[in-house]
């Protein structure tokens, strides 16, 4: 087995498998949870504990994109690699960009939230009123 290196500040499963970075095969869950009848899954982990690069490998392969996961567990156990529409919102950030959705969000919850600043250290706290 020839050694790769460690995909150090990589969260993304294509650029790792792209850039034949060590990827440690979790693929069979992948496949088995989409398997499942279940609805929701909760991601419960900690903090840098792969839980992007998780979703992100399971925008992959909702994308059929197979030539990623040649040489992995789910390419054994996937045989219709049917490409989706994948949508994919990233809360990394943490910054609001538009007010007014907040605020038809907020409505509808009954709550406040455009009135509360924002809790990323480098932003404005509103950002759409103040860009």
């Amino acid at each position: 087995m020839a050694h790769k290196l460690y995909p150090i500040g990589i969260q993304t499963f294509e650029r790792i498998r792209k850039e034949n970075k060590l990827y440690i095969d979790k693929t069979e869950y992948v496949y088995r949870m989409s398997h499942t009848n279940g609805k929701f899954f909760f991601l419960n982990r900690p903090r840098r504990f792969g839980k992007s690069l998780l979703v992100s490998t399971f925008q992959s392969y909702f994308e059929g994109k197979k030539e990623m996961f040649d040489g992995l567990a789910i390419s054994q156990l996937e045989k219709d690699w049917t490409a989706y529409p994948v949508l994919h919102f990233s809360m990394a950030a943490g910054v609001v960009h538009h007010l007014h959705v907040t605020n038809t969000f907020s409505r509808r919850r009954g709550s406040t939230y455009a009135q509360r600043p924002c809790r990323h250290r480098d932003a404005h706290p509103y950002p759409a009123v103040h860009p």
